[in-house]
């Protein structure tokens, strides 16, 4: 006999969040978490599935949270179903295919309820949820260590250009970013750095190819790069060399799709080339490269730093699609003192903290393909935990 998803657990609405005031219980929308609210609306462990919009964005909470009214939350009957299990089970249907709506893609609690699933015992889930979660739990714990490093480098940063800490016993002269240490001097970026803008591509070039372009959807929301968000393309008209990407090569956001002006401004090191032969920047980013000898991680430390992307938001317009200003690289201005060897030490610190940044990158990588290699093998039952292991 089939069973159905209703045997396994209870699809709950969630709830308008708009009255609650903040507080330290994540709310979930169909994006992830939205903000954080004084009041639970659930405080056992749940699958959370999107009732509008991306529906294969399915998330996974063990501690109190709430819930938006674009989201259903599931009360799991634990006797029957380990959650974190029926939560990877639920990851390998195809949800998206199961839209009912027509403007904006839904989904209903009738159609959930009556998805066909198979269940084995839970001891068996229990060891497919915990294999699972441990290569989640590496990739969670990675991304922790990266946030970190980035606090790191722009606290040393900051320390170092904005603050002045290490050189507070000796003499200041006044400037027009305010006092800065004798031997300083105020540059525009113009005068330490080169800007290539994207290829202008057709909608005829998108197609199956060993090139990518890199695109504002490589920008996480919150700060950081991402391998999702590469465009395929058969490029066919002029480019310029310093259009194509290598690792560590600095680009910043031109556009942003939203009035938050999220990624507009922000500046991100290539991280990762997707597999791909070559990848080139699009028309929604611009390259940054350092003239002469000025230290790389140190540009990229600068282009990163909450100052320049203050600076960038004065340069933005637009009203569906957010435009950075062409003005806006070039003019920032930033005080570096006058022989370089002075920040020697800083810049090889940057350095050594991105490049830490970027073999965890890797690694989350690999274990990500590993999980979803796995995932519907061991949700099969053509892969066991015993087979893993053996």
């Amino acid at each position: 006999m089939t069973s159905k998803l209703s045997d396994f657990c209870t699809i709950k609405y969630g709830k308008d969040h708009k009255r609650l005031s903040n507080g330290e219980v994540p709310v979930y929308g169909s994006g992830g978490v939205m903000r954080y609210a004084e009041t639970a609306l659930y405080d056992k462990k749940s699958v959370l599935i999107p009732r509008k919009g991306t529906l294969s964005n399915l998330f996974f909470v063990d501690r109190p949270f709430w819930s938006v009214d674009t989201m259903f939350y599931t009360e799991i009957d634990e006797s029957r179903a380990v959650p974190e299990y029926l939560y990877y089970k639920l990851k390998t249907l195809d949800l998206a295919g199961m839209n009912v709506g027509t403007a904006v893609p839904s989904l209903t609690t009738a159609l959930l309820n009556e998805i066909p699933i198979e269940m084995p015992s839970l001891e068996e889930q229990q060891a497919v949820a915990d294999t699972l979660v441990a290569l989640d739990a590496k990739i969670t714990e990675n991304q922790k260590i990266n946030h970190h490093l980035e606090q790191m480098a722009q606290a040393l940063f900051k320390s170092w250009f904005i603050d002045f800490e290490p050189f507070l016993d000796g003499d200041f002269i006044y400037s027009e970013l305010g006092e800065i240490p004798v031997g300083w001097q105020v540059v525009p970026l113009n005068d330490v750095a080169t800007f290539t803008s994207g290829y202008s591509y057709k909608s005829a070039e998108l197609q199956e190819s060993t090139t990518a372009m890199v695109t504002i959807k490589n920008f996480q929301r919150k700060g950081g790069f991402k391998s999702e968000g590469f465009k395929e393309i058969a490029i066919s008209g002029k480019t310029k060399p310093a259009q194509f990407l290598n690792k560590f090569d600095i680009i910043v956001a031109h556009t942003d799709l939203t009035q938050n002006a999220d990624v507009v401004g922000n500046a991100e090191l290539l991280m990762s080339d997707g597999g791909y032969e070559k990848l080139i920047i699009s028309l929604d980013l611009v390259k940054v490269e350092e003239k002469t000898d000025f230290p790389h991680f140190l540009l990229a430390a600068l282009l990163k730093s909450p100052q320049f992307k203050s600076h960038a938001l004065g340069f933005v317009n637009g009203t569906t699609v957010l435009h950075l200003s062409k003005k806006a690289l070039p003019e920032y201005r930033v005080a570096l003192p006058e022989d370089l060897s002075a920040v020697a030490n800083v810049s090889s610190a940057l350095e050594a903290m991105y490049r830490q940044i970027a073999r965890n990158n890797g690694e989350n990588e690999r274990l990500a393909k590993l999980r979803d290699s796995l995932l519907p093998r061991l949700m099969s039952g053509e892969l066991s935990v015993a087979g893993l292991s053996g």
